[in-house]
C-alpha cells in the first residue's frame, strides 16, 4: 500500500483538522510553553561541573586569552565571548556574567522552535507545526538544557537550522540559503562532535539538491565554502592548542582509540542498548509511539520534500552514538526536536483519519480524546525531581562563592565541590581546585582516600552539605574545629581551616 504524503496530499475526503478552535488551542499552548520557558530561565539554578568548564572557556575568551579543554572545540564559546566582554566592560557584576552567557545560549532555544515550526509546517501542515512547537516548548529536558551554558541545545539547533535550509523551500536562484545551511552544519559539528556525521550528511544533501537543479555555480561555491569552514574549524584548534584539528583528534582518541582506558577509568563502557533504555528519560513514553507513524510516512512518502532526510538522519544518529563508549542520556537531546516533529506528524495523521468519519458525534468525541491525549503528553514531559529542584532552589552556590571568598586570604587553596562551583576565570587571586571533589562516587574506599588526601592540602572548601561529599566533610571536619559560613538558606557552606588568617581590609 502506498502511503500518503502528509505534506502535499490533502486529507482523505477533502476534510481537515485545522479548525479555528484547534488552531486556537495549539497556539495558546505554544505561547504558554514559551512564557513558561522564560519564567524557568530566570529562576536561580546552580552551576554544574561541565557548565563551569564551558563558562570558563567563554570568560577566558572574553578576557582575550582563550583556553580550551582538550577535547572541546572553542568556536561556539568564541561566538558568545563578545557579549560577555561587552557586559563586563559595561560594569556588570561578576556573578551576573554567567547569566549573560546563558542568555545568549537561551536564544538558541527560540531559534530551534522557529526552525521546528517551519519544518513541521512543510511536512505535516500548520496543525503539525503548532503541535511540534507545543511538544518542544513543554519538554522540560529541552527547557532545562537551554538555560545552562551546555552544548546540547546549541548543537541541536544548528543542526535543525541546517535541515531547515534543506527542507523549507528557498528561492532556487539564491545562494544565501545554501551558504547559511552549510555554515549551520559546520557550527553543529564544531559545537558537539557527535553531530559531525549528520552535519556532513546535511551538507552533502544541500549540495546534491543543487546538483539535481543543475546549479553548477552554486555547487562550486558551496564546495569551496565548505572547505573554508573546515579550515576555520582546524585553525581555531591550531590557535588554541597548537595543533590543527586537535580537539577532534583528541575526541577520537578518547572515545574510540582509547576506549579501554575509558573502561579502566570509569569502570566500563555503557551497554550497547543504553540509549534505547534511556530514550524515555528524554522524549517521554508518549512521544516515541506517536513518532513512529510520522517516521514511516517520512521514510515512505516524503522523500521528495526532505522528510526522508529527517527520518533517516534521526535513525542514523541513534546508531552512531550507540557506537561511542562514553554514553549519556542527554546526548539524545540532539534529536529531540526531530522526534517532536515526527510525533506531531503522527498525531496529525491520526486526527486527519478521524476527520474522515461520517458520524459527527463520533468524530468530535475522538478529536476531544486526542486533545486530552496532548495534555497528557505535556504532563508526562515534566520530570518531578527536576521540578522540585528548580522551584525549590532560591539561591546559587556561585553567588555565595563570589560574595564569601573575600573572607579568605589571597593565594588560598580553595576547593569547589561539585556541584557547588563558579567560573574560576574571575577567581585569579586564589588557587582553585574544581572537579576534583565530586559527589557521586564517595562510597568507594579508594575515592574516600583520594578525597581525604586532597582536603589535607587545601585551606577551604565550598560544598553543598546535602550531597555525599557534604556529609563526608561534615563528619570529618566538624570534629577538627573547622570554621563554617553558611549561605542564606543553608544550602551551601564554606569550610575554613582553623587559624586561617582573614585578609587585610
Amino acid at each position: 500500500m502506498k502511503l500518503p504524503d502528509a505534506s502535499v496530499v490533502p486529507p482523505p475526503g477533502g476534510t481537515t483538522v485545522d479548525t479555528p478552535r484547534l488552531r486556537l488551542l495549539l497556539v495558546t499552548l505554544a505561547i504558554a510553553g514559551m512564557l513558561l520557558s522564560a519564567y524557568v530561565f530566570f529562576l536561580p539554578y546552580d552551576t554544574i561541573a561541565d557548565e563551569e568548564e564551558y563558562l570558563s572557556e567563554v570568560f577566558s575568551a572574553a578576557q582575550g586569552h582563550p583556553s580550551g579543554w582538550g577535547i572541546r572545540h572553542l568556536l561556539y564559546p568564541l561566538l558568545i565571548s563578545p557579549f560577555v566582554a561587552l557586559a563586563s566592560a559595561a560594569g556588570t557584576p561578576v556573578e551576573s556574567l554567567a547569566l549573560v552567557a546563558r542568555l545568549v545560549n537561551w536564544s538558541m532555544w527560540w531559534l530551534g522552535l522557529y526552525a521546528a515550526f517551519r519544518i513541521a509546517d512543510r511536512l505535516f501542515g500548520r496543525e503539525g507545526a503548532w503541535l511540534a512547537v507545543v511538544f518542544i516548548a513543554f519538554n522540560w529536558v529541552w527547557m532545562l538544557a537551554s538555560k545552562r551554558l551546555m552544548m546540547d541545545v546549541p548543537s541541536a539547533t544548528w543542526l535543525l537550522l541546517a535541515l531547515y535550509f534543506r527542507i523549507v523551500p528557498q528561492r532556487p536562484e539564491s545562494l544565501l540559503p545554501l551558504l547559511a545551511g552549510l555554515a549551520c552544519a559546520a557550527l553543529a559539528a564544531a559545537t558537539k562532535f557527535q553531530m559531525g556525521p549528520l552535519a556532513v550528511i546535511y551538507g552533502l544533501s544541500l549540495l546534491f539538491e543543487r546538483a539535481r537543479a543543475h546549479q553548477i555555480r552554486q555547487i562550486l561555491i558551496g564546495t569551496a565554502f565548505s572547505l573554508f569552514l573546515v579550515g576555520v574549524i582546524g585553525l581555531v584548534d591550531y590557535l588554541t592548542y597548537g595543533r590543527w584539528f586537535s580537539s577532534i583528534l583528541e575526541f577520537r582518541q578518547y572515545n574510540l582509540v582509547d576506549a579501554q582506558d575509558f573502561v579502566t577509568k570509569y569502570g566500563a563502557c555503557e551497554e550497547p542498548l543504553y540509549y534505547i533504555k534511556h530514550a524515555k528519560d528524554i522524549f517521554s513514553p508518549f512521544l516515541i509511539p506517536l513518532a513512529l507513524p510520522g517516521l514511516i510516512i517520512c521514510l515512505g512518502a516524503c522523500r521528495r520534500n526532505g522528510g526522508g532526510l529527517l527520518a533517516s538522519s534521526t535513525l542514523a544518529y541513534v546508531l552512531i552514538i550507540h557506537l561511542i563508549c562514553h554514553k549519556q542520556a542527554r546526548y539524545l537531546i540532539a534529536i529531540l526536536p526531530e522526534v517532536s516533529i515526527l510525533a506531531a506528524g503522527g498525531l496529525v495523521l491520526a486526527l486527519r483519519y478521524i476527520s474522515t468519519l461520517s458520524r459527527p458525534a463520533l468524530r468530535h468525541s475522538l478529536i476531544t480524546i486526542a486533545s486530552c491525549g496532548v495534555a497528557l503528553i505535556i504532563v508526562a514531559l515534566v520530570p518531578r525531581n527536576e521540578l522540585k529542584t528548580i522551584f525549590g532552589q532560591q539561591e546559587t552556590c556561585a553567588d555565595f562563592i563570589y560574595h564569601t571568598i573575600n573572607e579568605l586570604p589571597k593565594g588560598s587553596k580553595v576547593a569547589l565541590a561539585t556541584p557547588c562551583g563558579a567560573p574560576t576565570t574571575f577567581l585569579k587571586d586564589y588557587e582553585i581546585h574544581f572537579g576534583d571533589l565530586g559527589f557521586n562516587s564517595y562510597t568507594r574506599k579508594a575515592e574516600i582516600e583520594k578525597f581525604t588526601k586532597l582536603i589535607e592540602s587545601i585551606d577551604a572548601v565550598f560544598v553543598d552539605p546535602r550531597n555525599l561529599l557534604g556529609e563526608t566533610v561534615r563528619t570529618s571536619w566538624s570534629r577538627q574545629g573547622y570554621q563554617t559560613t553558611h549561605s542564606a538558606l543553608g544550602n551551601y557552606v564554606l569550610y575554613r581551616r582553623p587559624g586561617l588568617a582573614k585578609p587585610a581590609p
